[in-house]
């Protein structure tokens, strides 16, 4: 019986760093190319299908092989949430979080490598001028730095499509310090355990040409504190390892 699993986001939170990691265990294949990604279940008007995946990503494969496919976007979606459930029955779904105040901060400079963002980032960070627009061709909002951060939302969807079970939820800060996180991850996907290739290489790292005042990580940090205390409650996560 094949296997799956997803890795499901979060956006600048070191998910291609998880991918490649795994992607060298061989009982584990990812979809190519991992960047950039597939997003295969985000075209909700495609006839998408368990035969047609297999087809596109994964032909040839030894059935013994788990399939792997990393699209941070997912997160962002209930209907994926749902064609995974439906279309892939008993998939593993694995959610890598980074610090949101620091997530965010990415977010917004990739946002301006990209030439989508325009403003200072006191002004794009700031929680009281959040600006959710939508950019043409795009799977989801370059602006939406906060919103991205609240985890809790999207993972509650995700743990009542899919299982609380089947959902595995990650620290990006834990995942780079902590060999015993890999080997809960080995277990979890049901791989045999291996020696950890996880280093602290950076993958899409994004330059920032300023500092963001301490006003405005101070802002954040506020603005986060309540989900990230609500997101402790369902989820086993070391806060001390993130602002407060």
């Amino acid at each position: 019986m094949k296997r799956y699993m997803f890795i499901i986001g979060a956006q600048r939170s070191g998910t291609t760093l998880l991918a490649n990691s795994l992607d060298l265990h061989p009982e584990i294949n990812f979809a190519k190319p991992i960047r950039p990604e597939p997003k295969y279940l985000l075209n909700m008007h495609a006839d998408t299908s368990m035969n047609d995946y297999e087809v596109r990503y994964f032909s040839g494969l030894p059935d013994t092989v788990m399939r792997g496919e990393k699209s941070t976007s997912y997160i962002e979606y209930e209907a994926v949430a749902e064609r995974i459930a439906n279309i892939f029955p008993g998939a593993r779904c694995v959610a890598m979080l980074r610090d949101p105040v620091e997530r965010a901060i990415s977010n917004y400079w990739f946002s301006v490598q990209h030439g989508f963002e325009k403003r200072s980032p006191d002004q794009a960070l700031d929680p009281t001028r959040q600006d959710l627009q939508q950019v043409a061709g795009l799977s989801a909002s370059p602006f939406a730095y906060l919103e991205r951060g609240h985890y809790l939302n999207f993972l509650t969807k995700y743990a009542n499509l899919v299982g609380k079970d089947k959902l595995l939820v990650l620290q990006t800060e834990r995942f780079v310090r902590d060999v015993q996180v890999w080997d809960d991850l080995c277990r979890f996907l049901g791989l045999t355990p291996m020696a950890s290739p996880v280093t602290d290489e950076k993958f899409n790292s994004v330059p920032r040409e300023r500092s963001v005042s301490s006003k405005t990580i101070a802002a954040l940090t506020a603005h986060f504190a309540p989900y990230n205390a609500a997101l402790a409650m369902q989820y086993t996560l070391d806060l001390s390892l993130w602002r407060s």
